[in-house]
């Protein structure tokens, strides 16, 4: 069952309006092999006039869209090249990895905090499939099996205290449950975070953007796994409100639909680099704010949808494949 929200999640606010509404589809990898006889939900955004934040307009159990990634036991892909540069890029905000200790949150098989201790760093997951949790104790890394809650964050502090880095990747392509983009509660999910890390701590977020996403107009990129789509406004907004603030802003090079931002635990010593203005201007032309900007997206996808249908009317076969990711462009279909 699905259950349309009242309250944002970013900020409780209850001036929230559907901005975009889309077809019911099926669960990202849910669909089916012979028959599309999986069961269908719906999907839809909505905008926060209070923060900004353009969030799904549906609420679903976790169990429900993450079912297939908790049995998931093989090891989750990567590219060694991207690991080296993404911990080289974080290093910059820490000073030194040598001697850091260092949380990711939603770790996966754990190749980047591999990356990270092969520098001399601390380097601790929370993941909490077991099945991954086997795969990444495996390669050496040090897990805690669980959710990003209470619990955990009071486990790690017992065990480890709080960390220099707390690093969260929603980029790396794979789904994931505990992942800032895909929890029912962003806010309360910052305010662990603010429990987590040291007075001088640094959190470094990396998730799919909205900008990319309206710009472009891929509108396959909404579907139930991700539940809040981050503009740089809506995530600084998020993150201000439990005392961070944010000290840099860029696209992804690696996959320019997502992007990074990093935040500062100590405000008062906090300093925005030039990369967040250069993001602000950026973002400003967007209007990510507007309600109607998600309207004019809707008839473009209209406009997209006729021509589409129309080619496929006039081909000659009636197999239809969708090649490249898994989710994407079945979900377009």
């Amino acid at each position: 069952m699905s259950k349309r929200i009242t309250k944002c999640r970013g900020c409780y606010s209850s001036n929230v309006d559907e901005v975009l509404p889309l077809q019911s589809i099926p669960i990202g990898d849910h669909f089916s092999k012979k028959y599309n006889n999986e069961p269908v939900y719906p999907v839809g955004l909505t905008l926060c006039e209070n923060c900004s934040l353009v969030q799904l307009t549906q609420k679903l159990q976790k169990q429900t869209v993450f079912k297939q990634y908790f049995f998931n036991s093989h090891t989750l892909p990567f590219e060694p090249r991207k690991l080296k540069s993404q911990v080289l890029d974080i290093a910059k905000f820490l000073g030194t990895v040598d001697g850091s200790l260092i949380l990711e949150i939603g770790c996966g098989s754990g190749h980047l905090l591999q990356e990270f201790s092969s520098q001399g760093a601390q380097a601790i997951g929370i993941e909490p499939s077991a099945a991954q949790v086997d795969v990444a104790s495996g390669r050496g890394i040090k897990i805690i099996t669980g959710g990003f809650d209470e619990k955990t964050v009071d486990e790690f502090l017992h065990l480890y205290g709080r960390a220099d880095l707390v690093v969260i990747d929603n980029s790396s392509k794979m789904q994931h449950p505990i992942h800032l983009s895909n929890v029912p509660d962003p806010l309360h999910y910052v305010s662990n975070l603010a429990n987590l890390v040291k007075p001088e701590g640094k959190v470094v977020v990396r998730t799919p953007y909205l900008g990319e996403i309206v710009n472009r107009g891929l509108i396959d990129y909404v579907y139930h796994e991700h539940q809040s789509y981050f503009s740089l406004i809506s995530i600084t907004n998020l993150f201000s409100r439990l005392g961070f603030g944010i000290i840099n802003a860029r696209r992804c090079e690696d996959d320019d639909l997502n992007a990074q931002f990093v935040f500062s635990k100590n405000r008062s010593v906090v300093s925005e680099d030039l990369s967040v203005n250069d993001f602000a201007r950026t973002e400003h032309h967007l209007h990510l704010g507007n309600t109607s900007t998600y309207r004019r997206l809707g008839e473009r996808l209209k406009t997209c949808r006729k021509r589409i249908q129309k080619e496929l009317e006039n081909l000659s076969t009636a197999t239809i494949v969708g090649y490249g990711a898994s989710v994407a462009p079945v979900s377009m279909m």
